[in-house]
This record gives C-alpha cells, sequence and structure tokens, in this order.
C-alpha cells in the first residue's frame, strides 16, 4: 500500500511564498519541480540554466536539530552527485528562512528511528539529526 500524498493547500501556499522570496532575494527563478520524479521541490535557475535545487520544509518550532528522512537526504546527494549542482535545505522557522548546503558540507551524524505519526504504512525510517548550527539564515 502506497502513502498517502501529504501535502495540504496550507503547505502549497507556504512553498509558494517562500519561492517568491528566495526569487527576489536570489535574483533568481525558483521552478517547482515533479514531487514523482525529484526528491526535491526546487531547481534554481538564471537565464534557462539549472544552478541550485531546493528542499523547503517549514517547521512551527525550533530545535537544536531538523529531523530529516535519511531517504530523502541521499536522494539529495545523489542529486548533487550527478548533477555537480548545490542542493539546499531550506526551513522555515519562526525567527525566519534558513538554508544547508549539503553539498558543499557532508554530513555526519546520528541516525534514529522515527515516524507514523500519520499512521500510515511505511511511515517509520531512518531519519538523520541535522544541527541546526549548520544553517545559514537568509537574512530578508
Amino acid at each position: 500500500m502506497w502513502r498517502p500524498y501529504n501535502e495540504t493547500q496550507e503547505d502549497i501556499h507556504n512553498e509558494s511564498r517562500v519561492a517568491q522570496i528566495l526569487s527576489q532575494k536570489w535574483k533568481t527563478e525558483v521552478l517547482k519541480l515533479s514531487p514523482t520524479l525529484y526528491t526535491v521541490d526546487w531547481a534554481f535557475s538564471r537565464n534557462g540554466t539549472v544552478t541550485a535545487f531546493g528542499e523547503y520544509k517549514k517547521r512551527s518550532k525550533k530545535f537544536n536539530e531538523i529531523m530529516l528522512s535519511a531517504a530523502k537526504l541521499m536522494k539529495m546527494q545523489q542529486l548533487h552527485d550527478f548533477t555537480g549542482l548545490p542542493v539546499l535545505l531550506i526551513i522555515e522557522w519562526p525567527d525566519g528562512i534558513w538554508y544547508w548546503d549539503m553539498s558543499a558540507d557532508q554530513w555526519q551524524g546520528d541516525f534514529v528511528v522515527a515516524g507514523n505519526s500519520r499512521g500510515q504504512n511505511g511511515d517509520t525510517e531512518p531519519m538523520v539529526m541535522i544541527p541546526v548550527s549548520k544553517f545559514r539564515n537568509i537574512n530578508l
């Protein structure tokens, strides 16, 4: 049984809003990618050339670490290895928008088993714990 698609209208709105902010701040086009073909949300483009990729997350609270699916991080690394382009994890916390260039800073850290908060088949998986100290503020 496949897991349901969990993106809400609010998620789509937040993602679109932050894409517009980043487009203006970084002077780049932010292109929404197919969730079935790519593991990240966006490709960043200038003059028709892809310059980077990004995965967006919004969190209502900020802890010392962000938990991310190990499968997601592995696929982000594969995308970087294949393209040679930066792959950013972009997090919106209550205190602003932050990013981590995972391709410039090889992750090494703890794995934990987590999930199943939605009670869905296949929702329990290995997760990585990424220290918040690795993230840089977008400084809007």
